[in-house]
């Protein structure tokens, strides 16, 4: 089975999409089945885009504009450049150019997604050159890029950038949610616009969508009107470091900051309980995360300090920072108003720490009664729920948190996921060689 599969999220993007998104490359080389080339697609910001697809010292500009090395941005004074290439996006035919790699890019592609050996021995790798201008305004109203030639039995790609492929090829969208949709208010409206408007676009070419709750593919299967060609498979929860068990009176927060996540509502609660001595004083909060949007006053607050000692901010902190504060926390906290799976509170009790969570569908569905579920969000009524859990985990020994490790591992670890990607790639082409009979008849 030829598998090609778009890895660019797992170097850009928010949030869990770029762990997930990574971690899939390791999946899929490890399919027995799967002969697996990876794809990035390469922004053009420069001028003379064809031109410099020969050319070597462009390409590695390209190539470092993707790994966010050297960032090239169009500064004010190439205005005229930018409205050419907007007249540019409208003249080109929509075929995205699938590109040879250099030893070169090769190396840092390499190097920055930690591809496996088995992929690396291969050499499967793809390079497609984009007009950057011309994928973010044509696919809004127009149509989706198509990639030629590509020489694969099923293409993957993460969220819903407007591409197609050959309808011979059996076309896997790994979609998260539809958080956009159902819930724009937590969301720019230009972006929560584009996103509704991508999804409708690539759903008439008919794609498999692969989510990762039942929760998500039931708003996914009502959001398009019935869709059911959507399978289930969750994010790997795997982290590098090793529990210790060792903790310090700390509740923690792990994720972007925006206003669907209530952040808020988590430090009013923390703060009230602290006030009313329903927790002792040498609990401390920590927020870790970078700014997303719509939250700009709070995240004011969190960098000046404006909450006090008891509230550490932490400010886009790298993943080995994240993983420290995982282990040496007591409880992980997430009061999300929605949720498509909710990888943070998982993370948390992989390191052994008691969640504190919304009771929300996604949350009920991956933790079921091993999370403390906070209904109501005035700071009384959750400094409640976080003072039953700080009683709760100082009683909790050794062993109790083992097994919350053991949970996690059997039921989000590499090995179980490995064999339901396998499962199901297998039911897709499966489905695509019953459907393609069925249209010959």
């Amino acid at each position: 089975m030829k598998v090609t599969y778009d890895a660019t999220y797992a170097i850009r993007g928010k949030s869990g999409i770029p762990r997930d998104a990574k971690s899939l490359i390791s999946i899929f080389s490890k399919i027995q089945e799967v002969d697996l080339t990876i794809l990035l697609f390469l922004k053009d910001y420069l001028p003379r885009f064809k031109w410099a697809r020969s050319n070597k010292v462009i390409r590695e500009k390209y190539l470092e504009s993707i790994l966010r090395v050297n960032f090239p941005l169009i500064s004010s004074w190439k205005s005229i450049e930018l409205i050419l290439k907007i007249i540019e996006s409208f003249n080109l035919n929509s075929k995205v150019h699938l590109l040879s790699l250099t030893d070169i890019e090769k190396n840092k592609l390499v190097n920055r997604l930690a591809v496996p050996e088995s992929v690396v021995a291969k050499g499967k790798f793809n390079l497609a050159l984009q007009n950057y201008v011309s994928r973010v305004i044509r696919p809004n109203f127009i149509k989706p890029f198509s990639i030629k030639n590509l020489d694969a039995d099923v293409f993957i790609q993460q969220q819903v950038d407007p591409l197609t492929v050959n309808p011979k090829i059996a076309h896997v969208v790994r979609l998260h949610d539809v958080i956009p949709v159902t819930h724009p208010q937590f969301f720019n409206k230009v972006s929560a616009r584009v996103f509704k408007s991508n999804l409708k676009l690539m759903a008439k070419h008919n794609p498999y969508f692969v989510t990762d709750t039942d929760f998500s593919a039931s708003e996914i299967g009502r959001v398009l009107g019935g869709y059911d060609k959507i399978y289930v498979i969750p994010p790997i929860v795997s982290p590098e470091l090793l529990p210790t068990y060792i903790k310090k009176k700390q509740i923690l927060f792990v994720g972007t900051i925006e206003p669907r996540k209530r952040i808020d509502k988590l430090i009013e609660g923390f703060l009230y309980a602290k006030r009313h001595e329903m927790i002792s004083r040498e609990w401390q909060l920590i927020i870790a995360g970078g700014f997303g949007w719509k939250e700009e006053k709070l995240y004011k607050y969190l960098v000046e300090g404006n909450y006090g000692s008891q509230v550490r901010f932490i400010d886009s902190p790298e993943d080995t920072i994240i993983e420290n504060l995982y282990n040496e926390s007591e409880i992980i906290a997430s009061l999300s108003a929605v949720e498509g799976f909710g990888l943070t509170p998982l993370e948390g009790l992989y390191f052994g720490c008691l969640p504190i969570v919304s009771k929300i569908e996604s949350h009920l569905e991956t933790l079921g009664d091993r999370g403390y579920y906070v209904e109501y969000f005035e700071a009384p009524e959750v400094a409640k729920v976080i003072s039953t859990a700080v009683q709760k985990v100082e009683g909790l020994d050794r062993e109790a948190k083992v097994k919350m490790t053991e949970f996690v591992q059997s039921t989000y670890g590499e090995n179980q996921l490995i064999e339901k990607w396998r499962l199901v790639l297998m039911q897709i082409l499966n489905h695509k060689k019953i459907q393609d009979q069925e249209k010959r008849i």
